[in-house]
Formats: structure tokens, sequence, C-alpha cells
């Protein structure tokens, strides 16, 4: 896997898998071998896009180590979805920022 960029603890990530599955998650570490996320979350493909747990059976509510020969990309994940993960892990809306009434 190519590396060009490092993230910070905490940074909302997006992991393209090599089998095409789009991952996302909070950035914990990674060392060259095992990229680590914290709640990761999949989509899913409806009439809107919406987030399913990694695993089913798994308990991915805490870290999850990745092979990096798994990983295709790792991406900053956009503003908007970042938000939206941000609500679907933690319950919170955040507001747009700028005048609240």
């Amino acid at each position: 896997m190519l590396k060009t960029k490092q993230y910070k603890e905490g940074d909302i990530v997006t992991l393209v898998m090599t089998g095409g599955q789009e991952l996302l998650g909070k950035f914990v570490s990674e060392n060259g071998t095992d990229f680590v996320v914290k709640k990761p979350l999949t989509l899913v493909f409806g009439q809107q896009i919406s987030f399913q747990p990694f695993t089913v059976t798994g308990d991915s509510e805490g870290e999850v180590v990745l092979r990096d020969d798994k990983i295709v990309s790792v991406l900053q994940t956009n503003k908007e979805t970042t938000k939206a993960y941000q609500s679907a892990t933690s319950g919170l809306v955040t507001p747009d920022s700028g005048l609240i009434t």
C-alpha cells in the first residue's frame, strides 16, 4: 500500500478494502503491517446511504485491527459523511457552524 499521509488519532477515515467494501472508522494507529480503527461501520446502499456494523457477530464497538495488505486506499472522510458517522456512533447531532437561535 502506498503511504502518503499520516492521520491523527480520532480522525474519521474511509478505508477501501481489496474486495471493494468501504469502511469508516476513527483512526487509532498504523504500524506498517496493521491499520487500527475504532467503531468501524460499512455503507448500506438503498434509497439513502446508511451505515451498518462492520461485522454482525463480532464486537466491533472497540478497536479493530485490519491488515495493510487488505487495504487499497485510506482517505480522509468528507465532511458530510463525517457528520453522519459521528451522529451514528455517538447519538449526538452537531449543528452547522453559525448562529444558534
